[in-house]
Formats: C-alpha cells, sequence, structure tokens
C-alpha cells in the first residue's frame, strides 16, 4: 500500500494513530474526594503517657550520656566510677520521689523539695553520706539547668551538710604518745629516757616535728575533695 492510500484510510477513519510513547494524561481528583477519604480514615494513636519515674528513669540515662561527654574540675574525662556515684545519687532521689508519690520528673525539684529530701536521708545515714549524696546531686541539676533550663535549686536556700567531723588533732597525739610509751618500756633501762617509767622528751625538736605534722596530717590532704 502506498503511503497516499494510507493517509487516505486515516481520514477516513476520522480518528488519529495514537503514539505507544505517549504517557496517559491524569485526570485531576477532586478535592472534596479527597477530603471525603482523609475523613474517613482511623485517627493517629495517642501518644503513651509516661509516668513520672519514667520520665525521671529516661533523665537518668540521658544524664549518663551527657556525663561521658564532660569533664571534671581538673579537666580530665570523667571516670566511669565517678559516674555511677553521680548516677546512684540521681536513683536514690528518684525512689524518693516515688515514695512521696511525686508523679513528675526531675524538673519538678525545687529548694524545698530538695531540703526535704536531704533532711529525710540524713535520719537514716550519716552527715558525711549526707553531705556526699548532696555534692554528687548538683551534677544532675548542673545538667538540667544547661539542656533543659531548670533553675539550678543549689541558691542560698538550699540547707547545706557539711562532711563528717574531723576528730580534734590532740586525741592523735595522745594516741601517738601512748605509742611511743610502749616502745620506750621495750628498750633497755638509760637508752633514751627507756626502761619502766621512762619519760618522753617531748621538749626535744624531733617532737615538736612530730606534734606539728600530725596536726598539719589531719587538716590538709593532697587528694582532690571529689571529682
Amino acid at each position: 500500500m502506498s503511503p497516499s492510500s494510507t493517509a487516505t484510510t486515516v481520514k477516513a477513519a476520522g480518528r488519529p494513530l495514537k503514539n505507544p510513547l505517549r504517557v496517559a494524561s491524569v485526570v485531576p481528583f477532586p478535592a472534596a474526594a479527597a477530603a471525603a477519604v482523609v475523613a474517613e480514615l482511623p485517627p493517629d494513636p495517642p501518644a503513651p503517657v509516661l509516668s513520672g519515674q519514667q520520665l525521671r528513669q529516661m533523665e537518668i540515662s540521658q544524664f549518663i550520656q551527657w556525663l561521658r561527654t564532660q569533664t571534671n574540675k581538673h579537666k580530665r574525662p570523667f571516670s566511669e566510677r565517678a559516674i555511677e556515684g553521680y548516677a546512684e545519687t540521681a536513683r536514690v532521689l528518684d525512689r524518693w520521689m516515688t515514695e512521696q508519690d511525686i508523679d513528675a520528673d526531675f524538673t519538678a525539684c525545687d529548694v524545698a523539695l530538695l531540703n526535704q529530701f536531704f533532711a529525710g536521708y540524713l535520719t537514716t545515714h550519716s552527715q558525711g553520706g549526707t553531705n556526699t549524696r548532696q555534692r554528687n546531686l548538683h551534677h544532675l541539676f548542673k545538667w538540667l539547668a544547661k539542656t533543659r533550663g531548670h533553675p539550678d535549686p543549689w541558691t542560698t536556700e538550699l540547707v547545706r551538710y557539711g562532711p563528717s567531723e574531723v576528730p580534734p588533732w590532740t586525741l592523735a597525739m595522745e594516741l601517738i604518745k601512748d605509742l611511743h610509751a610502749d616502745e620506750l618500756e621495750r628498750r633497755p633501762a638509760g637508752f633514751g629516757g627507756g626502761g619502766v617509767g621512762g619519760t618522753l622528751p617531748w621538749s626535744t625538736p624531733v617532737a615538736a616535728d612530730l606534734e606539728a605534722s600530725s596536726s598539719e596530717a589531719l587538716f590538709t590532704s593532697d587528694a582532690p575533695y571529689g571529682t
């Protein structure tokens, strides 16, 4: 069949030839129909409601991760032992809040609530232990202030608990004198004031240095106070 006869056949049929590569046109979806479909969809399930204790446990986990990215006052990373100590103190506060039926996270703690917590802790623990808990817990609230904008409750209104009292150094000196007295009794008579009834030469320079060093050892320490 010649080209002229093909064109005549198409015109006679009254319809153009279809291009097999042409993409079918998209029929617009009416807006009203789309809105009806959306209205028929089931609503999203409500977000799970976490209890105050669950929120606090989440905060403790986040607090631990944050501590592992920080350094202490000596510009060294916190040791795992120190991190565990800070986390355990936070858990002590968490358990106390659960006992008090406080269904909220740690940002519910203000000065008055923490004063109540520390006073209760002191009734069953030593003052030294309360001091340690108080110092360790401050790290948690430093983190809350930095990440949540929670006001740091470590203000002048917070009741502070100092470390346990150090016994007077004079008691230690009495112990040292007793030890030296025992030593002198074992020495031969006439050897450095020895023998039963021998006296200690406390007026000598060596004894004076011993007394001074004993006093200094009880009131000073090269070990850092806390981490």
